[in-house]
């Protein structure tokens, strides 16, 4: 699926950009294509900026049961994101899919309820991806504030 961009200061960015509180609710209706069946929205944020149709989930409480994916915006919130990784690919199906949002540190915005602690760099989780036999489908690069979205598929 091509991703619309837009320009900015000379430059191409996902066409996704803010229009609510959470900063990946902006990708719901792209990463929807990717996102079938049930699937977890693994956040610290409210129920309002679920993914549509996801069982919400804390990143400390994951059920045990598999799904056909697993949305979330919250890896960085993680110092032992490696570990939390494995925890969440471990709750997908086999060809399920696992939807990432990286906010960048730096530039986060300030209206966010809270910041991110670490900073991950996205080539870094798409070889940890691939050592976890996952096959990332995608990567947006970038957007303007400079967040990252990765999809891959189990």
């Amino acid at each position: 699926m091509p991703l619309s961009t837009v320009e900015y200061n000379g430059q191409l960015f996902p066409e996704y950009q803010i229009h609510q509180k959470r900063l990946s609710s902006m990708i719901f209706s792209f990463v929807a294509e990717f996102c079938k069946g049930n699937g977890y929205d693994i956040t610290c944020s409210h129920e309002r900026y679920a993914f549509p149709g996801s069982i919400l989930v804390h990143p400390s409480s994951i059920p045990d049961p598999v799904v056909d994916y697993v949305f979330s915006d919250a890896l960085s919130f993680d110092i032992k994101w490696m570990d939390t990784l494995s925890v969440w690919l471990s709750r997908i199906k086999k060809d399920g899919v696992l939807v990432l949002y990286i906010p960048d540190k730096h530039s986060i915005l300030s209206f966010l309820e809270a910041e991110p602690i670490y900073h991950i760099d996205p080539h870094t989780i798409t070889h940890y991806l691939e050592k976890m036999d996952c096959q990332p489908v995608f990567n947006s690069g970038p957007d303007l504030n400079h967040g990252i979205l990765i999809v891959a598929k189990k």
